[in-house]
């Protein structure tokens, strides 16, 4: 993903363990589709980068992180991902494609204003709209303060 400011992206945050389930890959191709960039670690970090630099650049510089929210991801690194943004103030949509129960710590960070699940919506193509409203959103709030 080309990470600069003329072209917002997201920030796809996942368990590696969900990398191969369909619901993922038709979040890829929506997103691809709607022209929407995004950044993934596997798609985005070569051989020879330091990983957790490029998660933390990669997080400082976008303008939305799409946690795809599982029971795997609720164990995994996605979480320290969901930390940073945090800090960093960025926006972070929590799309749950399972029926596990967000614990408390990933509540507290996501809250409810950015959250979906899949059965209340066409999969994943709802997602498509709010991540456009969330980027917009976040873009003018960008430019009033810069």
């Amino acid at each position: 993903v080309s990470q600069n400011k003329a072209k917002p992206y997201v920030f796809l945050s996942y368990s590696r363990e969900d990398a191969n389930l369909p619901v993922l890959k038709e979040i890829r191709k929506c997103l691809e589709e709607n022209g929407i960039e995004y950044f993934m670690d596997t798609k985005d970090i070569r051989g020879g980068m330091n990983y957790i630099n490029a998660i933390v650049d990669a997080i400082a510089k976008c303008e939305l992180v799409l946690f795809v929210a599982s029971n795997n991801s609720y164990k995994s690194r996605a979480l320290n991902e969901l930390l940073v943004a945090h800090r960093k103030n960025k926006p972070v949509l929590s799309y749950v494609i399972d029926k596990s129960e967000m614990p408390d710590n990933e509540y507290f960070l996501v809250g409810m204003y950015n959250y979906m699940e899949s059965d209340e919506c066409d999969v994943p193509h709802s997602l498509i709209p709010a991540i456009e409203e969330m980027l917009v959103s976040n873009m003018k709030y960008m430019l009033e303060f810069d």
